[in-house]
């Protein structure tokens, strides 16, 4: 798996415009409305990133959680980068109503 390039990367993130790239890592933060819907999303992006076998870091911060995905083998982001970051999106948006959830 290789790392993508600059404007591999540039393009993709039309398509997050909740992501953001930070130290050559995929970063997304949330802020939800209280301590326990913080808690339940880690625990989401936790099973789905056990269950693609592909680990983000996770920051939790009372109310606030960062996920930051980049591939250790390619020592970059890549597409399952991209693939993982897609399935976080899909997880704010199902679980937290617009209201609820902050970026």
């Amino acid at each position: 798996m290789e790392a993508l390039k600059e404007e591999e990367i540039q393009e993709k993130l039309r398509y997050l415009p909740n992501w953001k790239v930070e130290n050559n890592t995929l970063v997304r933060m949330q802020t939800f409305p209280n301590y326990l819907d913080a808690l339940e999303f880690v625990y989401k992006v936790g099973h789905a990133a056990e269950t693609a076998d592909h680990h983000p870091d996770i920051f939790m911060n009372y109310k606030r959680v960062t996920v930051k995905y980049w591939t250790h083998r390619a020592n970059g982001i890549t597409e399952l980068d991209f693939k993982m970051a897609g399935i976080v999106e899909k997880l704010v948006t199902e679980n937290y109503h617009e209201r609820d959830a902050k970026n």
